[in-house]
C-alpha cells in the first residue's frame, strides 16, 4: 500500500522488496497481510549471493516494466497490434530502457459516453 491506496496483491510464492536490495532504495510502500502468511527475510548480502546474474537482470527487467515515470514522449512505435470499439494497442518501445510495452489508446469521447471511466483508471 501507498497511503491508503493498494497498489497489488500478491500470491503463494510472490515476493516483494527486490528493489530495495538490488537498488539500496527505500522502501516505497508498506505490505499488510490479509490472513496468516509466513513469510522469509534475507539481507542484502544473503540475496545477492542467492541469485545468479539471470536472475538478477530477470528482476531488472520486471522493475522496469513497473517504471510509472515513463514518458509519452519517450515511446518509440513498433507496430499495432489490434483494435476495437474503443481504441487500439500499440507495441512500443522505451528509448531509454529498451524496455517493450503495450500501450492502450482509448478514445476520451468513447470513455465519456458509455461512463467507462473508473473501469479504466482501474485497468493495469
Amino acid at each position: 500500500r501507498k497511503g491508503d491506496r493498494q497498489i497489488r496483491t500478491l500470491g503463494m510464492y510472490e515476493y516483494f522488496g527486490e528493489r530495495s536490495l538490488l537498488f539500496s532504495e527505500v522502501r516505497s510502500a508498506s505490505v499488510f497481510a490479509t490472513k496468516q502468511v509466513e513469510v522469509l527475510e534475507l539481507n542484502k548480502k544473503s540475496f545477492l549471493s542467492v541469485i545468479d546474474t539471470n536472475i538478477r537482470q530477470y528482476l531488472e527487467y520486471r522493475i522496469r516494466l513497473q517504471d510509472s515515470t515513463l514518458d509519452l514522449a519517450e515511446l518509440i512505435v513498433i507496430d499495432k497490434l489490434g483494435y476495437g470499439n474503443f481504441g487500439s494497442v500499440w507495441k512500443v518501445m522505451s528509448a531509454k530502457h529498451k524496455t517493450l510495452y503495450a500501450l492502450k489508446m482509448v478514445s476520451r469521447k468513447k470513455i465519456q459516453e458509455y461512463d467507462i471511466e473508473q473501469n479504466i483508471k482501474d485497468e493495469k
